[in-house]
């Protein structure tokens, strides 16, 4: 039995390529968001945020943004899952600046994802910012010292901790006020020459490449609140959060069923299985997996934040399903690796859970108009990144009657210790799967 022996071209209408949809989408992830209250980002990087609030209608090129969305998903996976809702993103205010640290519990503590190695010697040449953004979180709550978390998407250290000592918080303070009041003038008079040079001249940056941006490259930036610290690596502190994130994200038997778990219902099975106790090659593959669904995730939420999009949990007998609804249909969104795009009459053939997705969402919302959005991070052509279609479901019937037996069939296995009667995952993603050894989804029969 593989994924779904439905005839998924028949159950669908012929796709229709949105291109109102797509440009909309596109559109969001471009835009440039000017500067409204002075941030503790503006203050760390103040150029690019001068520009940033000067120049709003200068487009961020989409590679730029996954980069920065990137991080901003991890951060909200893994702090949801290591910190509570007393110590998680707290909001500091003071003399007219506004930050928000990761987290706060007796010191601030911020998390920073790198794609480079980590050298826990050197953090304080190598990444300066990262220091300047938790001197100011120090000075802004008057403590004289605060921690550093790094994650790497790369190398053989996953989570590096540090504590870093700002014994000089007056003069920091003094700083952080001078930074402000120096923003503030250039933004008034529109004139950036007293903001420090920033770390990206003449790389990376997009001002520049605009011609608008006034940063000398040869000047090297400065660090005045880095330059103040003492930093010191921490592994009590990265095992602390390695073990938390590992107890937050372990498994173990559920009667739950998914509309997930009818998706890959073998996966949903080992899943499902008692675990081991997590040792430290688990918690690092754990993580670097989240990374990545991280990135899926806040890319999703940016293509449609501002839009009428909303979410619900639904149940159709005993399984239950987070259906999201755009413009009224229901919503499908899905990532894919090709270098070019899928001729939209092959959709059905080529993304075969996704289209099962629909179907057994639409099932749960009872209603058949279904929209697909298909995102290329691979493909070059920024405009073919995005692809919008939508579908009508010609009869809810096969795809109910598909749920009920996946789901009956999925409940027997976990009773029998047996799964395989259960449907496979399509082959390619054995390369992926944490069970591929026992499966069989990657076998043939």
């Amino acid at each position: 039995m593989e994924l779904s022996d439905l005839d998924l071209a028949s159950l669908f209408s012929d796709p229709d390529a949105n291109r109102t949809v797509r440009d909309e989408i596109l559109s969001r992830l471009r835009a440039n968001k000017g500067t409204g209250a002075i941030s503790v980002t503006n203050l760390v990087s103040p150029r690019q945020a001068f520009y940033r609030a000067k120049f709003p209608d200068i487009e961020i090129p989409l590679e730029r943004r996954e980069s920065m969305l990137a991080g901003t998903g991890f951060h909200d996976h893994f702090i949801r899952r290591v910190a509570t809702e007393a110590t998680m993103e707290q909001t500091l205010e003071w003399e007219g600046i506004v930050g928000r640290v990761d987290i706060y519990d007796k010191l601030p503590l911020e998390i920073k994802t790198t794609d480079s190695p980590i050298d826990p010697t050197d953090v304080k040449r190598v990444r300066p910012s990262y220091l300047e953004q938790l001197g100011i979180y120090c000075g802004m709550a008057n403590k004289e010292r605060g921690h550093l978390l790094i994650f790497s998407r790369s190398g053989d250290q996953v989570l590096a901790g540090f504590s870093a000592d700002f014994g000089y918080i007056s003069g920091i303070r003094r700083e952080i006020l001078r930074r402000r009041d120096a923003f503030r003038a250039a933004l008034k008079s529109g004139d950036p020459s007293n903001l420090p040079n920033c770390p990206f001249a003449g790389t990376r940056c997009v001002y520049f490449e605009k011609g608008v941006c006034t940063c000398d490259p040869t000047v090297p930036p400065t660090y005045a609140i880095a330059s103040l610290s003492k930093v010191a690596p921490n592994p009590l502190l990265a095992n602390e959060f390695a073990k938390r994130y590992a107890e937050a994200t372990a498994l173990g038997p559920t009667a739950e069923i998914s509309v997930f778990d009818l998706l890959r219902p073998r996966e949903a099975y080992f899943r499902g299985l008692p675990g081991d106790e997590g040792d430290e090659e688990d918690v690092k593959d754990s993580l670097r997996a989240a990374d990545t669904y991280a990135l899926y995730r806040e890319f999703k939420r940016a293509c449609f934040r501002g839009s009428d999009i909303r979410a619900e949990t639904l149940a159709r007998n005993e399984v239950k399903g987070r259906v999201e609804f755009h413009d009224g249909r229901v919503l499908v969104f899905t990532k894919c690796g090709f270098v070019e795009p899928v001729k939209r009459y092959f959709l059905t053939r080529t993304f075969p859970e996704p289209f099962l997705k629909l179907g057994f969402t639409c099932v749960l919302a009872g209603r058949g108009r279904g929209r697909l959005v298909v995102w290329y991070p691979k493909i070059a052509d920024e405009e073919a990144r995005i692809l919008v279609y939508d579908v009508t479901l010609n009869d809810l019937r096969p795809f109910a009657k598909e749920m009920d037996d996946r789901a009956a069939a999925l409940k027997e296995a976990r009773v029998a210790g047996d799964h395989s009667r259960l449907p496979k995952c399509q082959p390619w993603r054995a390369k992926f799967c944490d069970f591929a050894d026992r499966c069989g989804c990657g076998t043939p029969g």
